[in-house]
């Protein structure tokens, strides 16, 4: 049900109420009398309801009367007069004169007639747009050593020209962190990134090929805007419980130096799709927060708000601890080919099993595999984190999280390689009794060097 026809409904409902007593016991004067007061009580609500949403939005627009707020207020005349006019026909019948019951029928037809004609409109224009849109849930990510402020998306088709669904208000969220990141609560200091999202899934027209995206970087003092193609056919269509069509949600990950990654969501795990580069920017430096957005942002000035942007940029400020250079940022998202053994310490009186493996780079990719496929080297970016799902012989299930620190097991993997290249194992010993007692090793060929910076949850 439209917001439209939710307020219509209240408001008719509350004038009945008051009006049918008042024209069935004071007649005309009675009902003319509440109808005047409940319109002008209904646009003293409309404009203090109005001066309330621009004091939280801290908006400096004109106050005074406009077209669309005289309109608002001919609208609660007309709605109040018809029902006055009708509880006034409803009462003549109820007193039995004659003249009123033709008048009363076309009243009663029009009153719940017309609000009837309006769920149906909705509904077929729901079902179509069902059919036309697709939902999706959008999250952008950045690195919390390199912080951004989000300005709009919008979603195009390069062809047509034509532009879908922009948004601009986008809100950090941390029930993201163990959605995508998987960490246990105890290692969210171990948090690499910041995710933001709306609080409403997207709906874009099937007729979709690319979106735009437009970015402030804090630390560069540059100001992104670009088109980013997407190839469609590499998506996943389906179909929700209320038949609206889905696709892929996205995550949307900002990098250093004009890259950009895109992930799609496949079940529980975010896949990489494509990466862009070289994205077109200006530069702002020497600019204040509210100038570069003045002069930059794709978003209309009515729907800014300064306090707001500036509260987000001193909280990013604030929050930001540069432990990582951009290069180091940007060289976590290279691969390298190796496997992964886990072993299970079976002193306990349970036996243990490995079900399943999540591996998760905060910085590209996540993926699961079984326990035998990750033995075998193959190309993957370094873990940033390893969770482990474990079946005992009482068919009970638990989890054991492996957090890095991915800087600094880049720099002992990549040291470790120096000298042994062939057949590189990440070797897990898992101390079921006691997790914080398990082992972690490199391996090659005889070889092996233990692995420091990382934390055990199980």
């Amino acid at each position: 049900m439209s917001d439209y026809l939710t307020v219509l409904l209240i408001m008719t409902c509350v004038g009945l109420l008051l009006l049918i007593p008042s024209a069935y016991f004071g007649g005309k004067i009675g009902v003319i009398i509440v109808a005047s007061i409940l319109t002008i009580l209904s646009c003293y609500i409309l404009v203090w309801g109005i001066g309330i949403g621009k004091s939280f939005s801290n908006s400096h627009a004109s106050s005074s009367l406009n077209s669309d707020i005289i309109f608002q207020f001919l609208s609660f005349t007309i709605l109040y007069a018809f029902l006055a006019y009708s509880c006034f026909c409803f009462s003549q019948v109820l007193h039995g004169i004659n003249g009123y019951k033709t008048k009363s029928l076309v009243c009663l037809v029009i009153l719940f007639g017309y609000p009837m004609f309006l769920f149906i409109r909705n509904n077929v224009n729901l079902q179509s747009r069902l059919k036309k849109n697709y939902s999706n849930e959008i999250i952008i990510a950045h690195p919390k050593d390199f912080p951004i402020l989000i300005d709009r998306i919008k979603f195009c088709n390069s062809k047509t020209k034509e532009a879908f669904h922009v948004s601009y208000n986008f809100y950090e969220t941390d029930r993201k962190l163990y959605q995508i990141e998987g960490l246990p609560d105890k290692s969210q200091f171990m948090q690499s990134q910041r995710y933001y999202t709306q609080k409403t899934k997207h709906l874009i027209p099937i007729s979709f090929d690319s979106f735009e995206l437009s970015w402030y970087s804090i630390l560069e003092n540059k100001f992104y805007k670009d088109i980013f193609p997407i190839d469609t056919k590499k998506l996943k269509i389906g179909e929700n419980y209320d038949k609206q069509l889905t696709i892929n949600d996205f995550l949307i990950h900002i990098l250093p130096n004009g890259h950009v990654d895109l992930l799609k969501r496949e079940y529980t795990n975010y896949t990489h799709l494509i990466s862009y580069f070289d994205i077109k920017f200006r530069s702002v430096e020497g600019q204040s927060i509210d100038s570069i957005w003045k002069n930059n942002s794709q978003v209309e000035q009515q729907y800014l708000n300064s306090q707001n942007l500036n509260f987000r940029f001193e909280k990013l400020k604030r929050g930001t601890v540069t432990k990582l250079t951009p290069e180091q940022i940007l060289s976590f998202r290279s691969v390298f080919s190796f496997g992964i053994n886990i072993e299970i310490d079976q002193k306990d009186k349970k036996s243990n099993t490995l079900k399943n493996i999540k591996i998760i780079d905060f910085y590209l990719n996540q993926y699961s595999r079984s326990v035998d496929f990750l033995r075998i080297a193959s190309e993957k970016p370094l873990p940033s984190l390893i969770r482990i799902e474990i079946l005992d012989n009482e068919e009970e299930r638990h989890w054991v999280s492996i957090v890095f620190d991915k800087k600094m097991l880049f720099d002992q993997y990549t040291n470790f390689i120096k000298t042994n290249n062939k057949d590189v194992l990440f070797q897990v010993n898992l101390n079921i009794g006691n997790v914080s007692k398990s082992k972690i090793w490199l391996k090659s060929k005889g070889q092996k060097k233990s692995i420091d910076g990382w934390d055990i949850k199980g």
